[in-house]
């Protein structure tokens, strides 16, 4: 569906869900209770073949409120991709935004979000900031993503580099943008959100609002808590080898975004406590980008700190207490 340049903003809302039984209904409430919820037109939720009583909650919700429409999968199909995609052809909304079966969302979100497209209606990706919670012990911590405004200039280059991150159920895409990249790739295993949003960046413009928009939920052995594991950054690497193909002027930022692949791989190696192969990937990350001042602290430190890792920790914490305009 193409959208009218004068359209009035509506939003379509993709929730997919597995295994989400217990959180399910909670994800619902909180587009329901939207206060911009006159602005929502439909809600799909993707259901990819959950084992528990997932799909029952669902049509139980879609069967008391109008607006809910449930897309049962005939096969799981192993990631997030297929089942986003699943919605987002269904959508008809000039906006879609997305969410997770276990999220939430604050309420006053969809409200923030349209006022920012309105004020810049070219934007392909909005996304915001937002609230972790452990699942288990209700320990909460502020997620701050890197800044990127709809008017930067290089701001393609800028995203390459240093990316979100974007959480999907932060992000708001515009049907335009859509239409222009496509889809997103149900082949990756991991990353495959990432790879994404840049293929938007290079053809839309992206903006963030610095803003705890979403409560995103953690627990030990999900995807998001591996996020740093070795056969994600992987495909970290595979996503700059496409995206170079697609925006060949891209190439010279190859080695700063390496670099920062590298201080990731760092710090997944510090979790696992191999402190010799944490300091050789940040001796890696320093040769390609030397001005960054995160790996030079984080090499001290693991000769310094008795546990370089919970002092990564601290130190990251304190670092994204500061001042937006300082980071």
């Amino acid at each position: 569906m193409r959208t009218s340049p004068d359209r009035t903003i509506d939003i379509s809302v993709v929730v997919i869900c597995y295994n989400q039984e217990r959180t399910i209904a909670a994800a619902l409430d909180s587009v329901l209770t939207q206060t911009a919820r006159d602005r929502i037109g439909e809600i799909f939720v993707v259901d990819d073949c959950s084992t528990d009583g997932t799909l029952a909650v669902a049509r139980a919700m879609a069967e008391r409120q109008s607006g809910i429409t449930v897309i049962a999968r005939d096969a799981n199909s192993g990631g997030c991709a297929a089942p986003r995609n699943d919605g987002i052809l269904r959508a008809t909304g000039t906006h879609v935004a997305l969410l997770d079966g276990d999220d939430t969302w604050h309420p006053d979100k969809i409200a923030t979000q349209i006022a920012a497209l309105e004020a810049c209606p070219g934007i392909g990706l909005l996304y915001s900031d937002y609230v972790t919670f452990d699942a288990l012990t209700g320990q909460e911590t502020r997620g701050t993503a890197n800044h990127h405004a709809a008017t930067d200039v290089d701001q393609l280059r800028r995203f390459f580099i240093h990316g979100g991150p974007v959480l999907p159920s932060c992000a708001v895409l515009s049907r335009a943008a859509i239409e222009a990249a496509g889809l997103f790739d149900a082949t990756m295993p991991f990353n495959e959100d990432s790879e994404y949003w840049l293929r938007v960046a290079a053809v839309a413009p992206i903006h963030h609002q610095p803003l705890a928009l979403l409560r995103k939920r953690t627990w030990y052995g999900s995807l998001g808590s591996e996020k740093y594991g070795l056969e994600n950054l992987a495909c970290k690497a595979e996503i700059t080898r496409r995206m170079v193909r697609i925006v060949p002027g891209l190439a010279d930022a190859v080695p700063a975004r390496e670099a920062r692949i590298a201080y990731k791989t760092a710090l997944h190696f510090f979790a696992t406590g191999d402190r010799a192969a944490a300091r050789r990937q940040l001796r890696r990350c320093l040769g390609l980008d030397p001005t960054l001042g995160k790996a030079r602290l984080a090499l001290a430190l693991s000769y310094m700190a008795s546990d370089p890792d919970a002092a990564l920790h601290r130190a990251r914490g304190l670092w994204a207490r500061r001042p937006l305009a300082l980071r």
